[in-house]
């Protein structure tokens, strides 16, 4: 999927936020293979594990990432079905998101998918530390308080600033407080033995259970709220991200290719692409000179279609050489 392409350059790219003082900015570690974590460290020195640990405190794979993202599009009840449902959903939404606009993943929309992990994360912390919890449930407690916040947010016609949570790399004050009150009546919603069946965790997987706790619930945003932001804001925010990221595709492509250190895959790229019963005959002549040496300064353009060549591959399963 092109999102998982894009979204891995992100989280390749992107350092968060010096936080407490601290001047070494981290990445968080985005799982696009199974085991990717430990396959980058096989080769690496006990010294260069350690700093690529530091690098990357914080890890987590694509199957994770659909559980924030389409608990905030609120469908926590299928996020309490199970992660294959929430990865499906999640995979659905996205892939109509790339098709309507190829720039929607930009390096805003990678910061607030980090923001909303946080968020979950945080919930599940929040949760199991409060004094009202009282065992079980609490994946779907999760789901259903960020959908919840997400739905009380909507109402306002304002936007939930999730650049708040990126600069700070945890919840703003406001925020946790919100999450706390909404987090004990979810969870007395679901747990009710007057609503649903007798058996809560295949309660929460019905729509119904969704419109039983949205009914239950009272719980207010005031406009004013500090982690709202206006729809025109987030409207400029989005062309000019949309802006930048064409203009760092085309760069981070450009670098990838003529690194020299990357200079032993060409040959072994054109070799499998040549092999590839509906590769084209264009495409296939820019990396033949590119490869051979009769084209040694691709221009963005060519460069880019190139770098493409090689994602195509790499989804297909080739394996890079060492």
């Amino acid at each position: 999927s092109p999102f998982h392409q894009q979204f891995k350059n992100w989280s390749e790219t992107v350092k968060c936020p010096e936080i407490g003082g601290d001047q070494f900015r981290t990445k968080w570690y985005y799982e696009r293979v199974r085991g990717g974590y430990q396959n980058d460290q096989a080769f690496m020195t006990q010294g260069q594990k350690k700093s690529f640990v530091r690098l990357h405190p914080n890890k987590f794979d694509k199957n994770f990432l659909s559980k924030p993202l389409v608990s905030w599009e609120q469908k926590p009840n299928i996020v309490a079905q199970g992660v294959s449902y929430s990865f499906n959903e999640f995979a659905e939404s996205v892939t109509d998101e790339i098709q309507k606009n190829e720039l929607a993943i930009t390096e805003s929309y990678y910061k607030h998918a980090i923001a909303k992990v946080i968020m979950f994360r945080s919930l599940e912390k929040l949760i199991s530390a409060a004094d009202w919890y009282a065992g079980g449930y609490r994946a779907q407690t999760v789901a259903y308080s960020m959908a919840y916040l997400s739905y009380i947010v909507k109402k306002t016609k304002k936007h939930f600033n999730f650049d708040q949570i990126w600069e700070m790399q945890a919840l703003p004050r406001e925020v946790d407080k919100i999450l706390k009150i909404i987090s004990k009546e979810v969870y007395q919603s679901i747990t009710d033995p007057n609503n649903g069946p007798a058996n809560k965790a295949q309660w929460a997987k019905k729509k119904d259970c969704w419109s039983v706790v949205k009914d239950d619930l009272d719980i207010y945003v005031d406009d004013d709220a500090s982690f709202l932001i206006g729809k025109d804001i987030v409207k400029f925010i989005k062309a000019e991200q949309k802006k930048d990221r064409k203009f760092v595709d085309k760069i981070q492509k450009w670098t990838f290719v003529l690194d020299k250190s990357n200079a032993s895959i060409w040959n072994p790229l054109l070799e499998r692409y040549t092999n590839e019963l509906e590769n084209s005959p264009k495409k296939l002549n820019i990396l033949e000179q590119f490869a051979t040496g009769l084209l040694p300064m691709p221009t963005e353009s060519q460069a880019e279609i190139i770098y493409d060549i090689y994602e195509e591959l790499i989804d297909l399963g080739w394996i890079v050489p060492k």
